[in-house]
């Protein structure tokens, strides 16, 4: 798995994004089974919770967010997380990775503008995964 990202998110804004993103987690109906509820509702941070969702942040001298990035091929909860990340994203910040998928592989960019995102899914081989094996 590939992951770019260049992002920012300003240190004034990470206490509020925590709040509404841990929030709408809690509120949705449908979570992945691969995320440990436990560590989203005791989560104490912007930081935590975004590893609670299975990503891991780094930040700047200034304390402002500046990347996402995963260390495992099996991330959840992804499109919720980037979707929910846009009011509080600054301008021309993006994320991008590939993953496999039953389809064959893809690449996902979300590009984020005037606090709202866009996501293209872009595929990029035709390879077809065998479902037998899942």
């Amino acid at each position: 798995e590939t992951i770019v990202s260049n992002i920012k998110i300003k240190k004034i804004n990470l206490d509020i994004a925590f709040k509404d993103i841990k929030q709408k987690f809690l509120n949705k109906k449908e979570k992945s089974t691969r995320i440990n509820i436990k560590e989203i509702i005791n989560s104490k941070n912007f930081e935590d919770l975004i590893n609670g969702l299975r990503w891991v942040v780094e930040f700047d001298e200034n304390g402002d967010c500046i990347s996402f990035f995963n260390h495992s091929l099996n991330i959840a909860e992804e499109d919720f997380l980037f979707h929910s990340l846009a009011p509080y994203m600054e301008n021309d910040s993006y994320i991008e990775y590939e993953n496999e998928t039953f389809i064959g592989n893809i690449k996902n960019i979300y590009k984020y503008k005037n606090f709202k995102v866009k996501h293209e899914v872009i595929k990029i081989s035709n390879e077809e995964y065998n479902l037998s094996y899942f």
